[in-house]
């Protein structure tokens, strides 16, 4: 699963964070706050599913693109890593 969050993985600043946060509990908070921050655009972190029908949580920080490309490169980097990690 891909969460899309804030920079400094604060789950409350977005509706879809806030619910994904609600379902999979404490754990996913806890464990996103030993984090570092994440930088723009990149799947910077990995934690596990916890309480969601999922083994494994992607967090990935998306500003607002000023470039359809890096936008479009984004969102290929994050199926890639979904293939990737279905695969194994």
């Amino acid at each position: 699963m891909v969460c899309i969050t804030s920079s400094d993985f604060d789950f409350s600043q977005n509706e879809r964070s806030q619910k994904l946060s609600k379902k999979a509990g404490t754990d996913l908070q806890s464990a996103c706050n030993s984090r570092e921050t994440l930088g723009k655009g990149k799947i910077q972190a990995e934690t596990d599913g916890f309480k969601l029908p999922c083994n494994k949580v992607l967090h990935c920080h998306l500003a607002k693109f000023d470039d359809i490309q890096e936008a479009y490169e984004v969102g290929k980097q994050c199926f890639y890593v979904l293939f990737i990690i279905d695969d194994n």
